[in-house]
């Protein structure tokens, strides 16, 4: 297996402050001892060994470092320059020194470039790996919080089954509690594990999940069918767990009064999107007897459904169905959604769309 190669100005950056700045000052060292040394090099291949170290400097140890280099490698140019007069003096021309004075500037310019972007990325860098070690921080605590919120939630549903069987007046009543309290953990559980990043919830999943949940309860208990067809849409939390509350009070309900006396049926949920509304229907093809106006079943639930319908600003219809048994249709308002919310939701729905005309080939090969 061959291995990843690694520049070495990337691996010098990684070393420890002091061994670069040693490094910077070795390199310095090193090109002034070369321009010492006569007849070794021209005036102008020294004029660019200086730079390079200037540069060196700057990039691997600061602006300092850069600023030091550039001093330095200015005298040397200067001492190089000067000429021995006859009298034993020294002299020094207006060129050599009007060329000095300009490699002078153009090296702190170089030093000062160089370094800035070179500081302005390390302090993004730093921010960017405390950022990171806040938002693991947060994710921590957030796993903690719902970890000890589900914990919590199955401690009062035991508590509520205890008291039912402690209290047989009230044991109807504590049940149909911890059996909603017991929804409350599961959709909990559910949205931790499905939620997107950036806290945002694939409706199709979280149904399709839901659903798969109330199905498994139902398993060689009750001969009904409980099938789900569901869009894909982005949904905050918040939003996707009202809509699961909806679904488990409308499919408890069709269970309890459209099927008596062990009678076989289908109860259908569908979630899809018309035009600025999102639109659930949970339908069933049992008896039938549904209220014109309101959710079948108890008070509390009725209460229930239309407190969650006006949480998400719509409005709960049940009617009879075209084919005998009762449909539910709750529809609310599609939320603003911002521009990655969007591309989000955009991709899901094509994807869905993809998959409608498979699902399609494959019941008609199951009718077959």
């Amino acid at each position: 297996m061959s291995r990843k190669r690694v520049p070495v100005f990337a691996l010098i950056q990684t070393l420890p402050t002091p061994l670069r700045v040693a490094l910077a000052a070795g390199l310095t060292l090193v090109a002034l001892v070369a321009g010492l040394l006569p007849g070794t090099l021209s005036t102008s291949q020294l004029q660019l060994l200086l730079l390079a170290t200037v540069l060196f400097g700057a990039w691997t140890a600061g602006v300092a470092a850069g600023l030091v280099g550039a001093t330095l490698g200015f005298g040397l140019m200067l001492w190089r320059a000067v000429d021995t007069t006859a009298g034993g003096g020294w002299a020094l021309s207006f060129e050599a020194a009007v060329d000095g004075f300009f490699w002078f500037a153009l090296a702190k310019l170089t030093a000062a470039l160089v370094s800035t972007p070179q500081g302005l990325v390390t302090q993004l860098l730093e921010r960017g790996r405390q950022a990171e070690a806040v938002a693991r921080r947060r994710e921590l605590l957030l796993a903690e919080m719902s970890h000890r919120t589900s914990n919590d939630l199955a401690l009062l549903v035991t508590m509520l089954q205890m008291q039912a069987a402690a209290d047989p007046e009230a044991a109807e009543a504590l049940g149909v509690a911890a059996d909603r309290v017991s929804v409350f953990g599961q959709i909990h559980r559910r949205l931790s594990r499905d939620a997107e990043p950036g806290a945002r919830v694939d409706s199709r999943l979280f149904l399709e999940g839901l659903v798969a949940d109330l199905r498994a309860g139902l398993d060689g208990v009750r001969p009904v069918l409980l099938t789900v067809t569901a869009e894909a849409h982005v949904l905050l939390p918040a939003r996707a767990g009202d809509i699961g509350l909806v679904v488990n009070e409308l499919v408890t309900n069709a269970l309890k009064h459209a099927f008596p006396n062990g009678r076989e049926g289908v109860v259908r949920v569908t979630f899809r999107r018309e035009e600025d509304a999102f639109v659930l229907v949970v339908s069933d093809n049992g008896v039938g007897s549904a209220p014109e106006g309101a959710a079948r079943g108890g008070g509390i639930g009725r209460q229930i459904l239309q407190a969650l319908a006006v949480q998400l600003g719509g409005r709960l219809d049940v009617v009879s169905g075209e084919v005998g048994g009762t449909q539910c249709r709750l529809g609310f308002p599609v939320p603003h959604l911002g521009e990655t919310e969007a591309a989000m939701d955009a991709t899901a729905m094509g994807k869905t769309m993809e998959q409608q005309p498979q699902a399609s080939r494959s019941r008609r090969r199951h009718r077959r």
